[in-house]
């Protein structure tokens, strides 16, 4: 995707700032119908509600020039698990995830599904600005705090854990792998 960036200060990285900011999960929930882990385009078509869709990304480009975000990414290919594992390679600073129960644990960690972002802001007070700024239609909610040295995601009492070394470690030798 291509567009204009009008305020170059008001830009965000993807990858996660320091110890304590606050995660966000902009968006509904994923699913795994023609999603990578399902591997195919099996499965039924996902609801598309293009003007809640519409609705999270001005969301989240009003937090971003009001200054209010520390990171943005996408939550895309992969689902949330490569969305949180992404942020924190990008700079080296971990994170711990806390996600409801009662999904299944693969949908909740891969689920894909437009319209969703993960955010990080400094504390608890800018997070329920930006909750307080969301549109009826459009979820945001809490899902978790930056740091430490690993990726710790909790679907209700299962956990996943990676060091950023074996994430790291994983990322870098999965091309290679693809292409041998």
């Amino acid at each position: 995707m291509l567009g204009l960036l009008e305020r170059a200060d008001r830009s965000v990285g993807h990858g996660f700032g320091v110890d304590g900011d606050v995660i966000l999960l902009v968006g509904d929930d994923g699913v795994l119908d023609g999603s990578e882990y399902a591997r195919g385009s099996g499965g039924g078509q996902p609801d598309i509600d293009v003007e809640r869709e519409v609705a999270a990304i001005e969301l989240v480009l009003r937090a971003a020039d009001d200054g209010m975000l520390v990171s943005a990414h996408d939550v895309s290919g992969g689902g949330l698990a490569v969305a949180v594992a992404e942020s924190a390679l990008a700079d080296g600073v971990g994170a711990v995830v806390q996600l409801a129960e009662g999904r299944r644990v693969d949908e909740a960690l891969f689920g894909e599904g437009g319209g969703r972002m993960m955010v990080t802001v400094r504390d608890d007070d800018a997070a329920a600005a930006l909750m307080r700024m969301a549109p009826e239609d459009v979820l945001v909610r809490r899902i978790g705090t930056v740091g430490g040295d690993r990726v710790t995601v909790h679907v209700g009492d299962v956990e996943a854990t990676l060091t950023l070394a074996e994430a790291g470690e994983a990322y870098e030798r999965g091309l290679p792998e693809a292409l041998a």
